[in-house]
């Protein structure tokens, strides 16, 4: 059965998700554009709620005097209009974010004092490199604390993964005059027109008299990098349910031996194939267990794999007969842990033989 369109979105709108609140920025505006409504709600509901921003916005266009000063004194007033408790400044570079131990380890000493019920982070599949990084580093400390508080990624410029919509549409008003706060940036774009433009797409799949909404993904805390975690999510929309085929399962064979990242760079490539159907069994021939690298790169479209660990070196073709045996594919093909596919190798080989 071909996937309903509840697989993609909500078709009710959200409570708002438990506080207290704190939202990651990557730059005075990010808050406002991507949650202002939805933090004006929680106003409403007297949410204790501080904001990060973690760059210096330097980039943001010209205004006359210091511009970090002037858009941070821009943050505080739409802080204030949103009810934020309190704001911080780490003033990184902008458009220079790097994702780095330091930053991470700041973060969860952040964390760990305000003691979040729910951290927000922009989607990892934002246009802006700061936008990005800033979703891993909040990703990473919060790996690091365990998840006590709950990952969710708010939309700011483009539609992202979307598991909840909240509606913001009687305070849609609020919004536009908290987003005019940033005088200095609503001369670099036409940033409010365009805001709305996506609140309004967001309410698509609600009701009738929903006319604004915006956009919450909480992430299921899994140990594991958040674009691994990323690309099995975005793989099911390519999936058989999603989009029905009569491809055939191929399934990859690779045999390894105490070769750890040559093994993650090989899987890497399998994950990155464009075919949509592809089981994975790697067979480790006597080496160190690396079952939990397997387990955290299998992602994308390797719908299944097996690990397979020998006790004893055994050699390669034993090994092979091994990784034989397991196969489920109606296709078979090896990779060596010291190789890697182009990302168009596997559906090449299957249309040359089907």
């Amino acid at each position: 059965m071909v996937n309903s369109e509840n697989t993609y979105l909500p078709e009710a709108c959200s409570s708002l998700l438990d506080g207290p609140w704190l939202i990651l920025a990557p730059h005075p505006d990010d808050e406002a554009f991507g949650m202002g409504g939805s933090l004006l709600l929680a106003k409403k509901a007297k949410f204790d709620v501080d904001v990060l921003f973690l760059t210096d916005g330097a980039l943001g266009g010209e205004v006359a005097g210091d511009l970090v000063a002037v858009r941070e004194e821009e943050a505080r007033q739409a802080a204030k209009k949103l009810g934020v408790r309190k704001c911080f400044f780490w003033r990184e570079p902008d458009r220079g974010l790097a994702v780095s131990e330091g930053i991470v380890n700041r973060l969860v000493e952040l964390i760990n004092d305000l003691k979040p019920a729910t951290v927000f982070f922009p989607s990892p599949q934002e246009p802006h490199p700061d936008h990005r990084v800033t979703s891993v580093l909040a990703w990473e400390s919060l790996r690091k604390t365990n998840f006590f508080a709950t990952p969710v990624s708010y939309d700011i410029s483009v539609q992202g993964l979307s598991n909840h919509l909240v509606d913001i549409s009687r305070v849609i008003d609020q919004k536009c005059e908290v987003m005019r706060c940033y005088t200095s940036q609503l001369s670099e774009n036409k940033y409010i027109e365009r805001i709305l433009g996506l609140n309004q797409s967001r309410a698509w799949s609600l009701p009738l008299m929903v006319s604004h909404a915006e956009s919450f993904y909480q992430w299921p805390k899994e140990d594991r990098p958040i674009n691994a975690l990323l690309m099995s999510k975005l793989a099911l929309q390519c999936s058989a349910p999603a989009l029905p085929s009569q491809s055939p399962l191929v399934s990859v064979v690779t045999r390894t031996q105490d070769r750890p990242e040559f093994l993650r760079e090989a899987i890497r490539s399998v994950v990155s194939q464009t075919y949509p159907n592809i089981e994975l069994i790697v067979v480790n021939d006597g080496g160190k267990c690396c079952q939990a690298l397997v387990k955290e790169e299998a992602t994308g479209h390797i719908r299944q794999f097996c690990y397979q660990h020998l006790e004893q070196q055994t050699g390669r073709s034993h090994a092979a007969n091994v990784g034989l045996e397991l196969t489920q594919g109606e296709l078979i093909i090896f990779l060596d842990d010291d190789d890697w596919f182009l990302p168009e190798h596997i559906n090449s080989l299957v249309k040359s033989l089907i």
